[in-house]
């Protein structure tokens, strides 16, 4: 009998253990099942791991279920290229909802009640450009890779809901510089770029060298809107509409007159084409009778500058084109740089841990490039939320 007691608790320790083990392992697949690439905290926890923890990343692919599948990879992107534009879009509104509860009539002058009024019409006008994009996102939900063409009664045909995307972020950008002014708002801006396009490309590249992808972030239907909106937003914010206007056509026209001449290689920096929505859709001929007439009207509105002074104008705005172009681009090479340099780092520890044991072990320790970027992000976001 005493036998019989010792295998019966025996038996119901393993069963209790077996039954502990399915619990958990359930419980596990669960969380697996319940990870989506539309949760931003997901997205976040996802982008945490790829940058600072590659080999673990690499090793246990399986735990993020379908969020590293064909469909939702770009799902992953959309979230990361939005989200630094959406806290800062936050960040104005709530500013202007709190200078409204504190606003005292009484107790101001003139000025300080236009002043007042200025903030919170611009906080008003950032959080319905904020609203309008995120919501032309749902809307057109259809693909996370690309925007829907509509025919409008056989006339009209385009991707209507990105162009609108488009210049709701340039002019979400624009009015975000607008609200802070030269200082920080220029600083802001920079900020903002860099979160959105470096941190963006450094998780984008992690993920082809994890699935054998190719060109990730540029195919996330945000990568176009989000590029437009920071490169146009800065520069309407710098030089005005009509300068912006005549540099945009000058730069296109000029990619134009280059194609088939003795210059080959333009380079992708000039007009960023990928990123130039509906801009793309105006032929050469248009643009010059565009040009001609804007620099017109132009001249005739500041007859009282010289015409040096206006020619110095339009040749800024072609600068800080440039300089937006430029900045984006580079950012960009910086994130995919740093990530493959990251992954190269992780495959050097994978290969020496073989050595050493025998078998494949992944470090546990963060990898000091991915954290740095991590890290360097996340206190630029943090100054975004808190400017």
């Amino acid at each position: 009998s005493l036998t019989f007691q010792v295998d019966s608790s025996t038996y119901y320790i393993q069963l209790h253990g077996t039954n502990r083990m399915l619990y958990l392992q359930t419980r596990w697949m669960n969380m697996i099942r319940g990870r989506n690439a539309g949760n931003i905290f997901d997205v976040l926890q996802l982008a945490y791991e790829a940058a600072c923890f590659p080999g673990r990343f690499s090793l246990c692919k399986d735990l993020w279920g379908t969020m590293l599948s064909e469909r939702e990879r770009p799902m992953v992107c959309n979230s990361l290229l939005l989200l630094p534009s959406t806290v800062l879009t936050l960040r104005i509104s709530l500013q202007g909802f709190q200078t409204l509860s504190r606003l005292r009539l009484d107790s101001f002058t003139g000025d300080d009640v236009y002043f007042y009024l200025d903030s919170m019409l611009l906080s008003v006008i950032t959080g319905i450009l904020g609203v309008i994009c995120l919501s032309c996102f749902f809307i057109d939900s259809k693909n996370s890779s690309s925007w829907t063409t509509y025919n409008i009664r056989d006339a009209i045909s385009g991707q209507t809901l990105r162009d609108l995307v488009a210049f709701s972020m340039a002019m979400t950008l624009f009015t975000a510089i607008e609200f802070f002014g030269w200082h920080p708002g220029i600083l802001l801006w920079h900020f903002t770029s860099i979160t959105t396009i470096l941190f963006a490309s450094f998780v984008a590249t992690m993920l082809e060298k994890n699935s054998n992808a190719t060109g990730l972030l540029s195919s996330a239907r945000a990568w176009p809107v989000v590029v437009f909106g920071l490169r146009y937003g800065l520069l309407s914010w710098c030089c005005g509409l009509g300068p912006s206007i005549v540099a945009i056509i000058a730069c296109r026209l000029g990619k134009a007159a280059s194609v088939g001449s003795f210059v080959r290689d333009v380079p992708s920096w000039v007009t960023l084409e990928e990123s130039e929505c509906f801009i793309r859709q105006f032929s050469a001929g248009t643009l010059t009778f565009g040009l001609v007439a804007i620099v017109s009207v132009y001249t005739s509105v500041a007859i009282n500058d010289s015409a040096l002074g206006i020619l110095g104008n339009l040749l800024i705005a072609v600068l800080v084109l440039g300089y937006a172009n430029l900045f984006v681009h580079g950012l960009q090479l910086i994130g995919k740089k740093l990530a493959e340099m990251s992954f190269a780092r992780r495959a050097v520890q994978q290969s020496t841990n073989r050595i050493d044991s025998g078998r494949m072990l992944t470090s546990e320790l963060p990898c000091p490039i991915g954290i740095s970027v991590f890290a360097g992000c996340s206190f630029l976001l943090l100054c975004i939320s808190m400017a």
